[in-house]
């Protein structure tokens, strides 16, 4: 999984490039939601991610969606959204609720389309094992500083999706499909939130440019087995992870990710509309999964 703001970053550009004017705006509106959606199911890799607490749900439930092809989730997230004529017209729906689920989903398919493209170049370039997170937390400093000109060690990561108390119905239903209806597998609806909560709680510890808490990771990555590079940004940035050639290789497959992402968008509208088969839809989400593997 690319990291957070690689994800995010990739998902302004998404919508940027959409050409439906109302459902830009929409996204735009519910810019915090649709950040969220860009996550993927990556914050369920969050729950309980201190060392000292053992029950850790959570991420067995991410690597789950993770294996799951896109033809295969796709298949049960579009026919259900269909079945409630979403977009029928080419309209937003006049439901909230059906709203942040189609800002929802929508997000949700910019994070397949990015994993599908970078993740093989990610594990084929050494992002296997323990490895994998700090390179991604690297390529989100490369991001950021490409596209922003910042460094996400100054950035706080907070306000970029403050969810809504509404928004839980809406993930609710989102995983209950994907999980039940997909999977067949239970899901505590109360593990979605947590997971939300406990990605929060994540940023606010290791998301910091105060030199008080470099100097602390700093002993402590002296002192712990986890090398604490692939969590704070400020010690990442520190460290000499790939080459400036490999950054802009995955510069290209980011890029690339964003346009499939956008087409996808684009095709997943059609079928909404009755100008596409679920077929010829599915047909371009793939047998791929998340790490751009065939299923």
């Amino acid at each position: 999984m690319p990291d957070f703001w690689t994800h995010l970053i990739a998902g302004e550009e998404i919508v940027a490039g959409l050409e439906a004017n109302q459902l830009k705006s929409l996204l735009n509106q519910n810019y915090q939601l649709f950040n969220y959606g860009c996550q993927g199911a990556d914050f369920f890799f969050y729950n309980d991610f201190l060392p000292w607490q053992k029950a850790k749900v959570g991420p067995e439930k991410g690597e789950m969606v993770h294996q799951l092809s896109g033809r295969k989730v796709f298949a049960e997230l579009l026919t259900s959204f269909k079945r409630e004529a979403i977009y029928l017209q080419a309209e937003i729906p006049e439901s909230e609720y059906w709203q942040n689920n189609l800002v929802y989903l929508l997000g949700f398919i910019s994070h397949y389309a990015l994993d599908r493209e970078c993740h093989p170049f990610i594990i084929k370039n050494g992002g296997r094992g323990e490895k994998h997170k700090l390179i991604e937390a690297s390529i989100d400093i490369y991001i950021m500083e490409a596209k922003w000109n910042q460094n996400p060690k100054t950035v706080n990561p907070l306000p970029y999706y403050q969810l809504k108390e509404e928004y839980r119905a809406s993930l609710n239903y989102f995983y209950q499909l994907i999980f039940e209806n997909v999977l067949g597998e239970s899901l505590d609806q109360k593990l979605i939130w947590d997971s939300y909560l406990d990605l929060r709680k994540y940023h606010k510890l290791f998301s910091t440019d105060s030199y008080l808490k470099y100097y602390l990771f700093k002993i402590l990555n002296l002192l712990l087995p986890q090398d604490l590079s692939q969590y704070s940004y400020a010690l990442n940035d520190r460290e000499e992870v790939w080459s400036r050639e490999k950054y802009q290789q995955f510069e290209k497959h980011f890029n690339r990710g964003i346009k499939s992402a956008q087409s996808l968008i684009a095709e997943t509208l059609k079928y909404f509309q009755s100008e596409k088969s679920l077929s010829e839809t599915l047909a371009l989400f793939s047998n791929k999964n998340f790490l751009g593997k065939e299923n």
